[in-house]
């Protein structure tokens, strides 16, 4: 999937710029959402057996891209 023609080091910016051409207000709030969501990712793939090695790497880039979006502040506008 395509973000601001970007498959790679997609940023809240991005998304936040899709949500505007798109007319979603506050989208803040599914970003918000979505990332709670994901933050419960480990338990819910551990009840579906994936094995512990294969849900770290996954959890280790899912934490450091949770940590992106809850560090930023998009500018006043």
């Amino acid at each position: 999937m395509r973000i601001q023609h970007k498959t790679r080091n997609i940023q809240k910016t991005d998304l936040l710029a899709v949500a505007e051409l798109f007319g979603i207000r506050r989208p803040e709030r599914f970003i918000d959402a979505l990332a709670s969501d994901l933050a419960g990712w480990n338990e819910t793939a551990k009840e579906l057996g994936v094995s512990g090695e294969v849900r770290h790497h996954i959890q280790e880039g899912l934490d450091a891209k949770l940590a992106e979006v809850k560090t930023f502040n998009p500018p006043d506008g």
